[in-house]
């Protein structure tokens, strides 16, 4: 399977313990050159991207880019916490939650995504949110 992206130049605005941040970053719009990818699987729980180099620039692998589809095409957003770095999704084809986070904060951009399975409770707690049976 082969992509090509396309960065695009972000404003983010953030609000944290009440004081407003804000910095640019890049979004990676994705454009798959072979077809669509693959749904999550109900076996998967976890998915987490990384970083390669590619002619000598770092460029996201093909997890981080199966991350940045699903959450394009396939999966709904529900939720960000108050610091903006975590986000609640739903896949629709089985009502599972999923958060993707970003557990190489410090590098550039907050790093490679990570998705992962989140159970209902903890999800409402995180997000501040009451799940009704409509919205999984």
């Amino acid at each position: 399977m082969s992509f090509s992206t396309e960065a695009i130049r972000n404003c983010h605005l953030f609000k944290v313990w009440g004081i407003e941040l804000q910095f640019q970053s890049f979004m990676i719009k994705l454009k798959n050159t072979e077809g669509e990818m693959n749904p999550l699987e109900p076996s998967e729980t976890k998915l987490k991207g990384g970083c390669v180099t590619v002619h000598g620039k770092p460029e996201f692998d093909a997890v981080s880019q199966r991350i940045f589809w699903l959450i394009e095409c396939r999966l709904t957003h529900l939720a960000d916490d108050e610091s903006g770095w975590l986000s609640l999704y739903t896949d629709s084809s089985d009502g599972r939650l999923w958060e993707r986070s970003f557990p190489q904060s410090q590098e550039h951009g907050g790093g490679a995504p990570q998705l992962n399975l989140i159970g209902r409770e903890l999800a409402e707690k995180r997000y501040l949110i009451c799940l009704s049976d409509g919205d999984i």
